[in-house]
């Protein structure tokens, strides 16, 4: 039978182990994971199967939170690739440089192309067709060009006889000078000479 004064040691000393372990149980310890090793444990990163995907990363067209701040795509002002839409009011096909959208998806109204002068009128834009009215209907920059459909063809009228050449001609929106409709002159060199001038005797086709 051992001591009593030992008996009384060994009791003090297996308590103070006990509390020791029940003290050490007791802490609530959270491990933070990294299961995809980008560096961003799971208490921040919102998708931790996805290196991608992390507070650092930059917000893209996927309809995907990438960089984990609850927002996607369009709704993130932080998107880096989004396009940028021209709004076509005319409906032509043709957008207006002045009036954009950025966007993932193409929004309704808009396209994009940049390339419409006129965005009030359908009929004027890159397709249009030219035409001489002042306008500059195909949106090239330039107005009335001779490729005008409705353009019209001038003739030289060298002796001013208001008779033209057939041989010499201009196509274009407005009348050049020294140039006249009439393409029925037989001498543009002689200006007594053109449809419905006097016949004389002199050896010459005087009215052509």
């Amino acid at each position: 039978m051992l001591p009593i004064a030992l008996v009384m040691i060994f009791s003090c000393r297996s308590g103070t182990n006990s509390e020791k372990v029940e003290s050490i149980e007791s802490v609530d310890v959270e491990a933070v994971v990294d299961s995809d090793g980008d560096g961003y444990g799971s208490d921040i990163d919102c998708d931790d199967n996805d290196p991608l995907i992390n507070t650092a990363s930059a917000e893209i067209c996927d309809a995907i939170d990438n960089d984990c701040d609850g927002l996607v795509d369009e709704e993130d002002e932080d998107l880096q690739d989004a396009q940028t839409w021209y709004a076509d009011t005319d409906a032509d096909g043709h957008g207006d440089a002045d009036a954009t959208m950025e966007a993932c998806n193409q929004p309704e109204g808009y396209v994009e192309s940049a390339t419409d002068c006129d965005d009030e009128n359908e009929a004027i834009n890159p397709d249009g067709e030219e035409l001489c009215d002042e306008v500059d209907n195909n949106c090239n920059g330039e107005i009335d060009e001779p490729s005008a459909t409705d353009a019209s063809t001038w003739y030289v009228d060298d002796d001013q006889d208001g008779f033209g050449n057939p041989e010499f001609y201009a196509i274009g929106c407005q009348q050049p000078a020294f140039h006249v409709a009439d393409n029925t002159d037989c001498d543009d060199t002689d200006s007594d000479q053109y449809p419905g001038a006097t016949e004389y005797c002199n050896s010459e086709d005087d009215n052509c």
